[in-house]
């Protein structure tokens, strides 16, 4: 086994289970999924570092707000997009958006 690295399993579930979260909310080619994974990936880089003492001093509460922020954008636009899709006669039943 030399010259190979241990594998942290729990992030790559965590990794494969966002990508396809992503792929069916928001498709294959979306600018909001490509944004979607990589606030997820900002949140689990401060999940990782968690610890209450160093939020409040190395300032990870404000970039956890931020990527807060930023996921509350993309899932906005992606329901006001369902939205419009119902107003103009579109079928949504199909819309991951429908089941919830």
């Amino acid at each position: 086994m030399a010259g190979r690295s241990p594998v942290n399993l729990l992030v790559m579930l965590l990794l494969l289970s966002n990508v396809t979260i992503a792929r069916g909310a928001f498709g294959n080619g979306s600018a909001q999924k490509k944004r979607f994974l990589l606030e997820m990936k900002k949140t689990l880089e401060y999940l990782s570092g968690f610890n209450n003492f160093l939020v409040e001093i190395n300032g990870f509460r404000h970039g956890i707000e931020r990527v807060h922020k930023e996921m509350d954008g993309v899932l906005n636009e992606k329901i006001e997009e369902h939205e419009e899709k119902k107003l103009d006669g579109y079928d949504t039943n199909e819309d991951w958006l429908t089941f919830f």
